[in-house]
């Protein structure tokens, strides 16, 4: 038997061995490549399957920004009050720094400001993290008489803290 005939038969071997090496990285590539779509790309995103997930942080959001974001100038401190509780992390500096004007300003313009949140899509929901876009309606009252009203929308980022969630950022659009 020369050599060429040797290589010849063993050429099949060698050629089903670099097929089955070949396969099984690719089986381990793709295995791997859906665990990562599964848990960081699209499909980690629960806001449009998880229908219940996504109701409770719409309901959160929304009654958190509606309290936070009104007050009556002889109760400012309820108004704060409330935001400690349903803000954490970055949302209580900015909240802080804005409600500070407002107490040093609305009690001498008896201001009271409503708002009502009018849409809210939730962008993002992963675990116990969720981006919401809210769409609002505001109307201030002055002591004069003077009445105005306005539209805004927040990019806001909430944070699921035991069974409710909270605002841990705002950012106005």
């Amino acid at each position: 038997m020369s050599v060429l005939d040797s290589l010849i038969k063993r050429v099949p071997t060698v050629v089903l061995a670099a097929v089955a090496v070949l396969a099984t990285v690719l089986v381990l590539w793709a295995g791997e490549a859906a665990y990562q779509l599964h848990t960081d790309g699209p499909a980690a995103n629960h806001a449009l399957t998880d229908v219940a997930g996504t109701g409770a942080v719409i309901d959160s959001v929304t009654e958190a920004v509606e309290t936070v974001f009104s007050y009556e100038y002889r109760d400012t401190a309820r108004t704060r009050e409330a935001a400690r509780e349903l803000l954490v992390g970055p949302a209580v500096e900015q909240y802080d720094a804005l409600f500070t004007q407002v107490e040093q300003r609305a009690p001498e313009r008896r201001t009271v400001l409503s708002t009502a949140v009018r849409s809210v899509g939730v962008e993002e929901l992963r675990d116990d993290r969720a981006t919401v876009l809210v769409f609002v309606d505001q109307q201030t009252l002055q002591g004069d008489g003077t009445h105005t009203s306005g539209a805004s929308q927040l990019s806001i980022t909430a944070v699921r803290s035991g069974d409710t969630w909270k605002i841990e950022d705002i950012t106005v659009l």
